[in-house]
């Protein structure tokens, strides 16, 4: 199935220490809540709680790594 709209997709790279530390991140919160949560739930959640102040900071540095 191709995306709705050409070259938009709906991936994010993640290299694997990270992928291994949001994974642990939510394992914690699914046993502290009692119940899972997805890893993209907290993504999504960082996203919109971190947004405006993540593009801030980018925009300010003159160094991106």
């Amino acid at each position: 199935m191709s995306p709705k709209i050409k070259g938009k997709y709906n991936n994010v790279y993640i290299p694997a220490d990270l992928r291994d530390y949001l994974e642990k991140i939510v394992v914690e919160i699914g046993y502290r809540r009692g119940r899972q949560i997805s890893a993209s739930a907290v993504v999504q959640y960082l996203i919109v709680t971190y947004g405006n102040d993540v593009r801030k900071h980018f925009i300010s540095q003159t160094d991106y790594s």
